[in-house]
């Protein structure tokens, strides 16, 4: 890499130290914005990505963009929407010598990329990628012929503030450039980098209109180590670079393998089945085959990376995993994570190539260049790519755990049973290393269908830190659950009884009873109308006429609220009413109009 900048930087040194032909001699002079503008705009260019599909499937783009730390940019949200009006997306770039720009990177797989092109003038010339920026959202393009409208920039590393940003923005059918001053808003870490925040990507420049640097992820640190040429920034050659996809490539293929899953069928007197109201069994509860993604964490365990509800699993018979020498190895079910949509399982033949878990946290890995392998399952089909990739968005999540906000649709595609409905993305670093994994927190039963407590780490994909797995996976007992683990037939198909018969609430109800207050107006709660001998409602102490108003449950994060479904025993009294106009030769294939005590 190093050899690869010293040549680079030889070749471009009399382009780099050349003065742009329109400057001017006095370069104490403080000028305006307009003048600033006029003396580095033809330094300034526009670079066209056209965007193709590639075996049916779109780009895929982050909704929000990259805001980095200006929250702000120019990248248009939906590149299908481009393809389909067959125009480029357009970014900014500063021309550093006649045949070299530095521009943004879209941050997308090669074979959806059609086209580079840079704007000169009236004209455009084809470029490619000649190195990538390891801390700034950048790249270089090498154009395919010289510049002749455009000029370089002067770089004056030396020059004194005040300092400005000149960025770009588009509207109304043209690009446009701004000033903005340096200093305007500082962002300070607690503890953490301290940064004047600035639009992305801006040219920085002194006073005298002399170019010093630019920014591509929308800070400057405060001490001014920012005031370096970008050539002098640290680069890895697309060469290098491609080198350092296919190994990463071959890593994932054996660390990232295929799961394979078989599960007994749902049994006829499973509480589940059957056809009375409310109980129509969803995909997931029928489903018998099952492929997705794990992670060999070492020579004899896997993190299977599937979100399977306890009804799921315990039907669960078989698990193979599939690795790229074409052997399959047999392994046993450990456990269900307790916290995570994830189960670990033991091999019963040991394995080689085991993921390397970092130990860096995501902030460690803030905008460096990193590698993204996105894992697909077709049904028994894996394919994988690799690309370069970078985190700039995180939040917190479950157990204050730092999450890296991040476009795929990774939490969809361990939905049980649909192992083979998206890809699933992973981050590693340029040494091989996994970075973040796509681990996604398991729904509390008090939780699920709960519309409150909305977070965007909820409906967006996220990737959790490679290095938490050490705090999630340590050994004891109480990381698995264990009320979610395989069964036999026989205890699949028990029932949960607590002996007592319930007349829903209701707001009358709620008014009599004096507990308005308690049941949210008599929308839950439930009235104990019947206590079975010898039941465990009987032994508790429950009595005819008690409310039932929520249960409190060990290591749930809010109580579950009682709430009686009116038809859960069935549609009998809509049955008797329309008994006379029900053909007797329908009775076999209507549903039971009693549903079971």
């Amino acid at each position: 890499m190093k050899k690869y900048l010293v040549a680079l930087a030889s070749v471009l040194a009399v382009a780099c130290t050349a003065p742009i032909a329109s400057a001017q001699d006095d370069t104490d002079e403080t000028l305006s914005n307009a003048d600033l503008i006029d003396r580095i705009h033809r330094s300034v260019v526009v670079v066209e990505h056209t965007f193709r599909y590639d075996k049916g499937e779109a780009p895929e783009v982050d909704v929000i963009g990259l805001p980095y730390r200006s929250a702000r940019g120019e990248i248009e949200a939906d590149w299908s929407s481009l393809i389909k009006q067959e125009r480029p997306a357009e970014r900014l770039g500063f021309v550093i010598a006649t045949d070299l720009v530095l521009t943004v990177d879209p941050l997308v797989h090669t074979r959806f990329l059609d086209r580079i092109e840079v704007r000169d003038g009236n004209r455009r010339i084809g470029a490619q990628v000649e190195a990538y920026a390891t801390a700034e959202n950048a790249v270089l393009l090498r154009l395919d012929d010289p510049l002749t409208h455009a000029e370089p920039l002067a770089l004056n590393t030396e020059s004194e503030g005040p300092f400005k940003a000149i960025s770009g923005r588009s509207g109304n059918g043209r690009w446009w450039l701004q000033v903005r001053p340096i200093n305007n808003q500082t962002l300070i870490g607690l503890p953490g980098p301290r940064y004047d925040v600035v639009p992305w990507p801006s040219l920085i420049v002194s006073a005298d209109g002399s170019p010093i640097s630019a920014s591509f992820d929308g800070g400057l640190e405060v001490d001014g180590s920012w005031k370096r040429a970008p050539l002098d920034w640290e680069w890895v050659s697309v060469t290098e670079f491609n080198s350092t996809l296919a190994r990463i490539g071959d890593i994932a293929d054996t660390a990232l393998p295929r799961i394979e899953m078989r599960f007994r069928s749902p049994s006829n007197s499973s509480p589940t089945g059957g056809y009375g109201y409310g109980s129509y069994p969803g995909y997931d509860e029928t489903v018998t085959d099952w492929n997705g993604t794990g992670v060999l964490l070492d020579a004899s365990r896997v993190l299977v990376l599937a979100s399977l509800e306890p009804k799921v699993t315990a039907r669960l018979e078989t698990i193979r995993v599939h690795l790229p020498d074409g052997r399959t190895v047999a392994a046993t079910f450990d456990g269900s994570l307790r916290d995570y949509a994830a189960i670990v399982v033991t091999l019963e033949e040991s394995t080689p190539g085991a993921a390397i878990l970092s130990t860096k946290t995501l902030h460690d890995i803030e905008d460096a260049l990193l590698v993204r392998s996105q894992v697909r399952l077709l049904g028994e089909t894996r394919s994988s790519y690799q690309w370069q990739a970078r985190l700039a968005r995180m939040t917190r999540g479950y157990h204050n755990r730092l999450l890296g906000y991040f476009g795929d649709v990774s939490a969809g595609s361990i939905e049980t049973g649909d192992g083979q409905e998206g890809p699933m993305s992973f981050l590693f670093g340029l040494d091989g290393q996994l970075l973040a994994l796509p681990l996604v927190v398991r729904e509390k039963v008090t939780n699920q269908n709960d519309w409150g407590g909305w977070s965007r780490a909820d409906y967006e994909s996220t990737v959790l830190a490679a290095s938490d797995l050490t705090e999630i996976l340590a050994p004891g007992d109480e990381i698995y659950d264990p009320d979610n683990r395989p069964l036999s037939e026989h205890e699949e198909n028990r029932l949960a009884w607590l002996g007592v018969e319930l007349q829903a609430m209701d707001p009358d109800l709620a008014r009599f009873n004096n507990v308005v207050d308690l049941t949210t107006g008599g929308s839950t709660g439930g009235i104990v109308t019947y206590v079975y001998d010898d039941s465990p409602a009987k032994r508790a102490g429950l009595q005819v006429g008690d409310i039932l108003l929520r249960l409190h449950i060990e290591g749930q994060p809010r109580p579950l609220e009682v709430q009686v479904n009116p038809f859960d025993m069935g549609w009998g009294a809509q049955f008797l009413e329309a008994l006379d106009r029900i053909d007797p030769e329908m009775f076999e294939q209507i549903p039971p109009p009693w549903g079971s005590a």
